[in-house]
């Protein structure tokens, strides 16, 4: 249970454990991509978030080659080099804070678009990513969540879009359809004034609409790398974070017979209907999103308060992925942890990594258990809806189709 202010530390069911300390930083390491994998200058992004929890400068390393020359690729053609930027130590050739996005070499109409979407002045992971990207270096980018990492390498491509509309075309990887869907809606955000021609390549939409959007040669494909449904729960108010699908379907339908307005993003549900939800709760209509671990991911919903963890993450990372969702670009935010005797041992885990004892979260018992009438009743309820509405069967079905998909990769693998 992580909470603000001073408060005692986490001893639940010990009290031999004693307090973490936090971990020594490692030196600054300077890492070279090997020849064989720096790729071909043709724009390839991928959006990642660390979810790291604290704030630090950002250091550029550039790799170089033993004889000073460019980088020969498969064609015949040079790459000028690879830089990787991560958030380490401070790099002495980075541009000022007061730096603008003129400054950066971007076109006026990006500057133009970027100050229209409330874009005043460059983050730091964008001062040392984009001059970089102009120039044709390769460049991987490690940043806080909620940094701007999206404009980071999209301004880039939108520059040279716009100095040659036909080209370039770019690929923007993203680890979940929401993302990908997210990226696109980014992309043509600020690439308004091109008329961006941009298709979300992402399953659970029909696929000969999807395969025609590819014919007309889009500028921009946003496809997802994977999706597995593991779980979480979330919140503008309230973000909640659930195991599995079943239960997260289940806890909407509890809040809903509870009164409690909410929506729910699980793989029981079409992709329009995720999406719809997505953007339902992003506007404010909804105060709650209850999710599985799809939505920890990279989404930015920026009024997000409270994170709830209904269960505790089998992964410590699946953690920070989650309480990343709150308290984006230096806002303030809570997560609360619902942990039982059975999680010691993952909360354990997770304090290891993150470094501190997580507090405990002081609540008064009877103001709790007030309404657990109430709550019982609207159970029963829930439990009897979810049966009528074919839960058991989703689920089945479900169970199915990941057979069948996994049989499909044995087949293709061999």
């Amino acid at each position: 249970m992580e909470v603000a202010g001073e408060a005692q530390p986490f001893r639940l069911f010990s009290n031999k454990r004693t307090k973490l300390k936090p971990k020594p930083k490692p030196e600054p390491e300077v890492q070279t991509l090997p020849e064989a994998q720096i790729p071909n200058p043709a724009a390839t992004a991928v959006e990642t978030d660390n979810g790291d929890p604290e704030p630090a400068p950002t250091a550029v390393t550039k790799t170089t080659h033993s004889d000073d020359s460019a980088v020969e690729d498969g064609h015949g053609e040079s790459n000028p080099g690879s830089t990787i930027v991560t958030e380490t130590s401070q790099s002495d050739d980075a541009l000022p804070s007061t730096a603008t996005f003129a400054d950066l070499g971007l076109s006026q109409w990006l500057v133009d678009s970027c100050d229209a979407l409330g874009m005043r002045r460059p983050t730091a992971v964008q001062r040392r990513c984009i001059p970089r990207a102009l120039a044709g270096e390769d460049v991987l980018g490690i940043a806080e969540t909620g940094s701007g990492k999206t404009a980071a390498f999209a301004l880039p491509i939108l520059h040279r879009l716009g100095e040659d509309p036909y080209g370039v075309a770019a690929l923007a990887l993203a680890p979940t359809r929401e993302l990908a869907a997210q990226l696109a809606e980014q992309f043509r955000a600020l690439g308004a004034q091109l008329g961006l021609r941009c298709l979300a390549a992402i399953g659970g939409f029909d696929s000969l609409a999807q395969a025609k959007g590819l014919a007309r040669r889009p500028t921009l494909l946003s496809p997802p790398l994977d999706e597995s449904p593991r779980s979480s729960k979330t919140t503008p108010t309230l973000p909640k974070y659930s195991p599995v699908p079943r239960t997260c379907y289940f806890l909407d339908v509890l809040l809903e017979e509870l009164g409690c307005p909410a929506v729910s993003l699980h793989s029981y549900k079409s992709q329009p209907q995720r999406l719809s939800a997505l953007s339902r709760f992003k506007s404010g209509q909804v105060p709650v999103l209850i999710s599985t671990d799809v939505g920890s991911r990279g989404l930015d919903i920026p009024t997000v308060d409270l994170v709830i963890n209904y269960d505790i993450p089998r992964f410590p990372r699946d953690y920070i992925h989650r309480v990343g969702r709150t308290a984006r670009a230096s806002r303030g935010g809570l997560s609360i942890s619902f942990v039982t005797q059975k999680d010691i041992c993952l909360l354990h885990e997770i304090e290891d990594v993150v470094g501190k004892q997580l507090d405990a979260y002081e609540c008064n018992d009877r103001e709790v258990t007030k309404d657990i009438t109430k709550v019982f009743k609207a159970k029963r309820l829930a439990k009897m809806r979810a049966d009528d509405e074919g839960l058991q069967e989703k689920v089945q079905a479900r169970r199915e189709q990941k057979k069948r998909d996994l049989a499909r990769k044995r087949k293709h693998g061999e």
